[in-house]
This record gives C-alpha cells, structure tokens and sequence, in this order.
C-alpha cells in the first residue's frame, strides 16, 4: 500500500494493542483477539444506543412508575410477576456474574422462553454492556442444537434483558 493509501486507511482503520489487527475505527473490541479498542470507542449516551446497534428490534416499550420501577428493581423479579406486559416469570433458572437467568412464559407468542436479566448495579458499566450486546450478536449468527437462539433484545421496567429459546 502506498502512503496516501496508509494515510487515508489510518483514518479509517484502528490497530489492535493487543495483537495488532486491523480495526474499524467505530469498534468497539478487535475482530481478531476481542481485545477492548479504547482509544477508538464511541461514546454512547444511553443503553438504548448500544441496542440499536445491536441491529435487533426491542419489544414495544413498556414503562412503569419510577417508584415501581425501583421497587421491582431493588426486590427482583418473582415467579408470577410481569415483565414488559409480556413475560410471565416462572422461576429463576441460574444466577451468574453478568446477571440472572429466568423462565418465562411468553403471553404473546404462548411459548416459554428465557430471560437473561443484566444485573441492575452493572448497567452503568459501559464495558459490560457492550460485552453484553456483542454476546448477542455473536450468539445470533450461530446454530447449534446446544446454543440457545436470540429471540429479542429490551430494556423494560428498568430491566435490561434479552430472551432466548428455552
């Protein structure tokens, strides 16, 4: 590549401190290793940003009060309640580092379904959220009998979560 070539690539592209691959300059972690790009990423005002990015369509916005949002927050989601005017929790199936997983009956399609709730405290952290969004994107374009398929990406009473084949 000549240098005008180089010059005008360098404004494009990114290189990796990790492993030295070519980026594009609006990634957020190298294709190559997955290492974080941080001197390239963008700055995202909210997690509704980091959605759309994601390329998947969010269920319809369901929005309670604030004061029940914290309460629901703050005590966490219970067999019987209602996510989203949708997702009938079940039960909780497991609980990891980046948050918990849920059984849920879906009302709209009448199918049960899982729900990966990120956990609340970690919704700040920008890193986790796009750690978050890039499982899905990877996740969606696999299909394997043993991984879970990707139904929907939301953000519903002031959870973040995403709901996949049960």
């Amino acid at each position: 590549m000549d240098a005008q070539g180089m010059e005008s690539a360098g404004r494009k592209n990114v290189a990796c401190p990790a492993c030295r691959s070519i980026n594009r300059r609006d990634a957020d972690l190298c294709e190559a290793c997955g290492a974080p790009l941080s001197g390239s990423e963008r700055q995202r005002e909210s997690t509704d940003e980091l959605y759309e990015d994601a390329q998947i369509t969010p269920v319809e916005r369901y929005s309670l009060a604030s004061s029940e949002v914290d309460a629901r927050r703050s005590e966490g989601l219970k067999p019987g309640m209602v996510l989203a005017g949708r997702y009938e929790i079940e039960a909780e199936i497991a609980e990891g580092g980046m948050g918990k997983l849920y059984k849920a009956w879906d009302r709209t399609v009448e199918e049960v379904v899982v729900l990966k709730v990120i956990r609340p405290d970690l919704k700040e952290r920008r890193d986790l959220l796009v750690r978050f969004r890039n499982e899905i994107k990877l996740a969606r374009k696999l299909t394997h009998p043993n991984i879970a398929r990707i139904h929907d990406i939301a953000t519903a009473d002031g959870f973040d979560f995403i709901t996949m084949s049960y």
